[in-house]
């Protein structure tokens, strides 16, 4: 017996390791198993709301994640969804986990994986609680306290509440759902978190033990320990309000807790954590990633880039977004260069398809072109998202069920999304479809180069190739990818250079 298991072990081993992508110790970039780095590009996809995933038996416009939304996803070039795995979906009851959940997820997350698509397995949380007007941990564990009525200071006066007793949401919608981070409730509950008060952050870890132990066999991109963290209690201890303070007393610590425990099951995938909100100007508080990066290099920095923008979610100043956006960006790489890792954009956008929203969605894409980085727009539909004040306007559809076209176009830019090589150059040129791109080739990669290009879009009437190297070409066997095949007499580090126009 033991001979035939170890037989089939060795025979599917290969096939199990195909497709893993992980982080490249040379490049720092994302690398599959075949020595190819990539670049994801895609769209979060999170239910906030009862039964805390998307529907599974139909298209919806608002709510489902089905073959015909994998199909879409594919021909627009999204290789990557963050997706998020809802803390009371895994534990609707305290202590007790919802095996059927979980692997509705990974029936998911499987599916999705056959159209190329992977996914960043997200503990995502807006205000902690829907006691605080957002979402994110159970209920039975964010306790009350009556001498901190929520929102106050927010608000003058405590929230009126519904009959399940929490918040009524027209009320909560009154105001931007971040404001909320600054009540006395919420910071409070972020602290008994970080502090473990009453076992809070044990469950955590236990529901991330959940969620390791359920993926780790599963062909995701990875898991991102938690979404826009608060710096905790700050009536308590003004100084975490500081830029890069929480990160260091608060958050670095918990996330050292969750690493260790998601390695403990999980020694392959890669693990993201973001910094604390209040880091609104220069870098942040990590000297580097939760675990050793000489002994695991699969720790990734996750960024999120947004401006000022009104109720609906559009700019208020497309010069000031711009602005405001680029001093961002300069943040996140001073961070990122100081700590030596990768970086990921896991979230931006949620903007509506007008002019002014497309502009900006253009400048992040010209941004993370120019540093090869993977983003992922805010999001791809409504999906429950009772913290937002426009229910069609985050969505890459209306609530008719067709497309936000231009901003669909805007997201569906040209790139190169696998690379035998090493990246040195990427430009894309919405307004005539132009792209060029450069990498220096390795020999010892023997897949080609892959690019994106949405041939509806950009190139309606066909696109020529060109080519720095004499004897290049391209193989298509799908609408809207290309795979360039550089001659095998090209010498190892060879820069190789491709442009890409529109046929008239």
């Amino acid at each position: 017996m033991k001979q035939i298991l170890y037989f089939f072990i060795l025979i599917l081993l290969p096939t199990l390791l195909t497709c893993l992508v992980q982080i490249d110790s040379k490049s720092n970039h994302f690398v599959d198993s075949s020595g190819r780095i990539v670049i994801f590009r895609g769209v979060n996809a999170v239910y906030k709301a009862f039964p805390f995933h998307p529907s599974r038996d139909k298209f919806d416009p608002k709510t489902s994640l089905v073959k015909e939304d994998f199909e879409l996803l594919r021909s627009l070039g999204f290789n990557g969804v963050r997706l998020g795995v809802m803390w009371p979906g895994v534990e609707p009851k305290e202590g007790q986990y919802n095996g059927t959940y979980l692997q509705v997820m990974k029936d998911l997350v499987e599916e999705m994986n056959e159209y190329g698509i992977y996914s960043l397995i997200d503990f995502h949380q807006d205000v902690l609680s829907r006691k605080f007007c957002g979402e994110g941990v159970p209920n039975f564990y964010v306790k009350d306290d009556p001498i901190l009525p929520f929102a106050e200071p927010v608000t003058e006066e405590p929230i009126p509440k519904n009959s399940d007793g929490y918040p009524k949401m027209e009320d909560c919608l009154k105001k931007l759902f971040a404001e909320y981070y600054f009540s006395a409730a919420a910071s409070k509950a972020f602290q008994n978190l970080y502090d473990n008060v009453g076992g809070f952050q044990d469950k955590f870890r236990e529901y991330w033990m959940q969620l390791a132990t359920t993926f780790s066999d599963s062909n995701i991109l990875g898991y991102e320990i938690i979404n826009e963290p608060w710096a905790g209690d700050y009536f308590a201890d003004p100084k975490i309000i500081i830029p890069s303070e929480a990160d260091k007393i608060n958050l670095m610590p918990m996330y050292k807790n969750v690493y260790a425990d998601i390695r403990s099951v999980d020694q392959d995938h890669i693990i993201f954590y973001e910094q604390s909100l209040t880091d609104v100007i220069g870098e942040n508080g990590f000297e580097g990633p939760p675990g050793d990066y000489s002994k695991d290099r699969n720790q990734v920095f996750s960024y999120h880039v947004y401006c000022s923008t009104d109720k609906n979610g559009s700019p208020k100043n497309l010069l000031f977004c711009n602005v405001t956006d680029e001093l961002d960006w300069d943040d996140v790489w001073l961070s990122i260069d100081k700590m030596g890792v990768t970086g990921a954009l896991t979230e931006y956008g949620a903007m509506p398809d007008n002019t002014i929203s497309i502009e900006n969605i253009h400048y992040i894409g010209k941004k993370v072109d120019s540093k090869f980085q993977s983003s992922l727009y805010w999001q791809y539909k409504y999906f429950m998202d009772y913290t937002t004040q426009s229910d069609e306007g985050e969505s890459l559809f209306f609530n008719d069920g067709s497309l936000q076209e231009e901003k669909v176009k805007a997201l569906s830019r040209t790139y190169a999304q696998k690379v035998q090589g090493m990246p040195k150059g990427m430009f894309f040129n919405p307004l005539n479809s132009a792209f060029s791109f450069s990498w220096k080739l390795d020999t010892s990669v023997t897949k080609p180069t892959v690019i994106f290009l949405n041939e509806k879009y950009y190139y309606p009437n066909g696109f020529n190739v060109r080519y720095n190297i004499q004897g290049c070409s391209y193989n298509q066997s799908e609408t809207n990818y290309i795979e360039i095949v550089v001659p095998s007499s090209a010498p190892n580090d060879t820069l190789v250079t491709i442009t890409i126009t529109k046929k008239n």
